[in-house]
């Protein structure tokens, strides 16, 4: 028999999530708890998803595909984007610019300004970015969706940039 360490999330005295400190930090059940979790915190970006999956945030477009079971209308929501599903390389379809870096050993945390919008992604290994220079990224791994008014998580995805 294996035990797994339960983590409980509270906020103002009631139980936001309780789970594995893993699966938590994957799929929360809120914005609380995904900002809550991680340092530097998840991206929090407006943004409003159409029908056919299109999803506008930040000055940005991708297509968003769901990867749990659930079928989502057109609406407005809160992009969420873990700083290190940010890939930095020359090989990203979109393109921001470096306002500061914090080299900090093995990993260096990066923002970048992105249509007037603030991203900071995290770079693992010892790299530094010139400020004030454009750099390309891409979107890596999952990201979250939330509903705008409650917080809420709605979907997990991918962001299939265009």
């Amino acid at each position: 028999m294996t035990l797994s360490t339960m983590v409980c999330v509270i906020d103002r005295g009631r139980l936001q999530q309780y789970a594995p400190p893993l699966r938590m930090y994957k799929n929360p059940a809120n914005m609380f708890v995904a900002d809550f979790l991680g340092n530097p915190s998840m991206n929090f970006l407006d943004g409003h998803l159409f029908k056919d999956g299109t999803l506008r945030f930040g000055g940005m477009e991708a297509q968003f595909e769901v990867s749990n079971a659930v079928t989502l209308d057109e609406q407005d929501v809160v992009v969420g984007i873990r700083p290190e599903y940010i890939r930095i390389d020359q090989s990203g379809t979109m393109e921001g610019t470096v306002s500061s870096t914090l080299p900090s050993g093995m990993e260096t945390t990066v923002k970048l300004n992105v249509n007037d919008t603030p991203l900071t992604a995290v770079v693992f290994g010892d790299q530094d970015f010139p400020v004030d220079k454009s750099v390309k990224f891409s979107f890596q791994k999952a990201a979250v969706l939330f509903n705008r008014e409650s917080g809420q998580n709605l979907a997990i995805g991918t962001l299939i940039q265009r």
